[in-house]
């Protein structure tokens, strides 16, 4: 149909192939660029068609990145092969492209300081664009994000309106994407057109009812579902959805599962916090998504996450004392939280937790070590939150026993090729010390964790008098060695360690001169008897602590009723005899 009224408006409409009507788009976008007049600072078109839609793209647009991963990165990455048997290339490349290598060798170090502009643009990558970076190269993500410049146009007919005001032209489609069946879509389609506009309650709730996962619906609907309740909830919004088994090819829909689900997990993290719990359950009990693309959506949720969390009001200073940092600690916000506990309870599940902490570490360092990012020239930029950081390690700690190890063996690449406990300030550490998993202060039971707190507990005694027993400018506060004292007997279990001494008050006086004070560290020693299943008592971190508060003067826990020498005399006693879990 067409129709002119004057000759400075034209109006013309009518039905033409859909692949027509790209060509003649292109032809149009040419026309008015030659004939609009445009701002000197506009240097593109007001928009354009995607790569794959014009006729004169060359292909392969896309072409593997170069790999410069660092050697602590690459190391690193050897290490969960080691362990995995194998890292997917999604997350190989996905790593390269946040990868930053500070620590190189003596001629690179020299080349980067040259000073290339996108050299410096990597060392100051944000959170955000390492978000950003790490979800483009899940593609399941980007369908989601998908614009309708960058979906798939399929071979069908659209109704085209086109309208000339001077030299201006506006063209109105009734569709932009129609399909050779119009009574359904793919459901890729559906997805991504109500995540475009932010409706991921029903994108997610589609996904899961096409997964056939009730649970997870009803879950995230808020609903209590029956035993022998027929699933019907969202039905109606299946109908105008292509069946699965067309999407596939030969019949096969295992492979569309796989896409499906991953794409049901995308659209569960799009929503949020109020969306954690369903996917947290759906992470538990489907077995068809991806775990190296949910792990790369989850890594990236986080890193966005904390991108927008605001610095700490309060920073500590070294001189601070540690203790009461923590009694005054703030919970993060469950915004930040969420991710990382899905992460990891996902990675549990599917035997992939160090892949799991090792994306975490190259996207998160700072924060998983309450370390402050480097700065550039004279401004000193603060310090994550410490909730935040106590809150990362305690889900990363609790998931697994091996999960304690996997952690120390973590590498950072601003640190060099050092394992973690060696990139962190000593407060950290004084802090990892007190961490309780289970009731277990795991740390003191590494290696590298008690070598170094033996190594300070033995400068702290050696040191003179008149400094060494003064806790206000010691390393070691009294509060963080009467936890170290009770953390060592919560891990060899004893009686003593679960608050039992409070027993002793109506049976062993705390004078002497009423009872004999070998009886006293006999019934004392009675709760010191460490469980068969348990470590056994650590005599060198617990004679040693109980030694500094004993010459400061300090009970070794408050309300006690047996004194800090009492203690130590009974332990030192112990100490040379064979216990019943030694072999």
């Amino acid at each position: 149909h067409f129709e002119m009224n004057n000759t400075s408006f034209c109006f013309a409409s009518g039905v033409m192939p859909l692949m027509s009507h790209v060509k003649y788009a292109e032809k149009l976008i040419e026309y008015r660029d030659k004939n609009v007049t445009k701002l000197p600072s506009a240097t593109k078109p007001y928009y354009s068609l995607s790569s794959f839609l014009r006729q004169d793209e060359t292909e392969g647009v896309f072409h593997s990145p170069k790999r410069s991963l660092s050697t602590t990165l690459q190391e690193s990455i050897k290490t969960v092969v080691d362990i995995e048997g194998d890292l997917d290339d999604i997350l190989v490349k996905a790593l390269d492209s946040i990868s930053t290598p500070h620590y190189q060798s003596p001629e690179s170090r020299a080349k980067s300081m040259g000073g290339g502009r996108s050299n410096r643009s990597r060392l100051a990558m944000s959170h955000q664009e390492k978000s950003k970076r790490l979800l483009r190269q899940c593609s399941s993500w980007t369908q989601l994000d998908d614009r309708k410049a960058n979906r798939g146009i399929v071979h069908g007919q659209v109704i085209v309106a086109t309208i000339r005001l001077g030299a201006q032209f506006q063209t109105l489609t009734l569709r932009t994407n129609i399909i050779a069946n119009p009574i359904s879509t793919p459901f890729n389609q559906i997805l991504s057109w109500l995540c475009q506009r932010r409706d991921y309650y029903t994108a997610a709730s589609v996904a899961l009812s096409l997964l056939d996962d009730a649970e997870a619906v009803y879950e995230l609907c808020g609903i209590l579902k029956s035993s022998e309740e027929e699933f019907t909830h969202h039905k109606g919004l299946l109908d105008g959805i292509k069946p699965l088994g067309e999407e596939s090819v030969h019949g096969d829909v295992s492979d569309t599962l796989i896409s499906l689900a991953d794409m049901a997990v995308g659209c569960l993290i799009k929503g949020g916090t109020p969306m954690s719990k369903s996917l947290e359950g759906f992470l538990t009990r489907n077995n068809r998504y991806n775990a190296p693309r949910a792990c790369l959506m989850l890594v990236g949720a986080t890193s966005s996450a904390v991108s927008k969390e605001p610095a700490p009001k309060l920073q500590l200073n070294k001189n601070d004392n540690i203790i009461d940092a923590l009694s005054t600690v703030e919970n993060p916000s469950e915004d930040l939280i969420w991710p990382v506990r899905c992460l990891i309870k996902m990675a549990v599940i599917r035997n992939c937790l160090p892949s799991a902490i090792l994306m975490l570490n190259a996207t998160i360092p700072n924060e998983l070590r309450w370390r402050a990012p480097k700065s550039r020239g004279l401004a000193t930029l603060p310090r994550p939150s410490l909730g935040l950081f106590l809150a990362l390690v305690d889900i990363i700690l609790e998931s697994t026993e091996s999960a304690t190890r996997l952690f120390l063996n973590m590498m950072d690449e601003e640190s060099g090729p050092h394992s973690y406990w060696f990139s962190v300030d000593d407060d950290t550490k004084l802090t990892l010390c007190l961490v309780s998993i289970r009731g277990k202060h795991v740390m003191l039971q590494e290696p590298e964790v008690r070598g170094w707190v033996l190594g300070r507990l033995k400068e702290e005694i050696e040191s003179p008098s008149n400094s060494a027993y003064n806790s206000k400018s010691s390393l070691l506060p009294d509060g963080w060695l009467k936890e170290l004292v009770t953390g060592a007997f919560y891990n060899a279990e004893c009686d003593i360690g679960l608050g039992l001494d409070a027993m002793l008050t109506s049976r062993s006086p705390k004078h002497e001169d009423s009872v004999c004070y070998r009886q006293d560290m006999r019934r004392v020693r009675e709760l010191l008897i460490p469980q068969k299943r348990s470590c056994g008592i650590d005599f060198d971190l617990i004679i040693a602590s109980l030694l500094i508060l004993a010459r400061r003067g300090c009970d070794w826990r408050e309300g006690t009723q047996i004194s800090a020498q009492t203690l130590l005399n009974t332990v030192c006693d112990m100490a040379g005899r064979k216990t019943n879990v030694e072999p």
